[in-house]
């Protein structure tokens, strides 16, 4: 079981209710992430950040340029090929320009 705040993301297991990691977010985000199983993805500011499910770590980090720069990046969804990003006014479907840099 996964639980988000403004700062702080962390899992559960779901027989017992035993934390299993929690990570403090680099910023605040005022938007909900998307989950999958190999990746959750968390709107910050003017980026994503994706995170391992299984250890809560950081594994990538994309800059997002939305047509409006006034526009918060909203709520995420996957239809899992794509992120979809529900803003104030428009709904955008995100694709990559460049390959992921993996953190190290």
């Amino acid at each position: 079981v996964y639980v988000g705040g403004a700062r702080t993301l962390r899992c559960y297991q779901s027989h017992g209710g035993k934390l299993v990691w929690e990570t403090t977010l680099p910023a605040r985000s005022y938007a909900r992430g998307a989950f999958t199983p190999e990746a959750i993805y968390v709107p910050l500011e003017a980026s994503i950040i994706q995170l391992d499910p299984a250890t809560g770590k950081q594994v990538a980090r994309a800059e997002v340029t939305l047509p409006s720069e006034d526009e918060p990046i909203g709520n995420l969804f996957t239809d899992g090929e794509r992120l979809i990003v529900f803003g104030l006014k428009k709904v955008y479907a995100l694709a990559l320009t460049e390959p992921v840099k993996t953190l190290n």
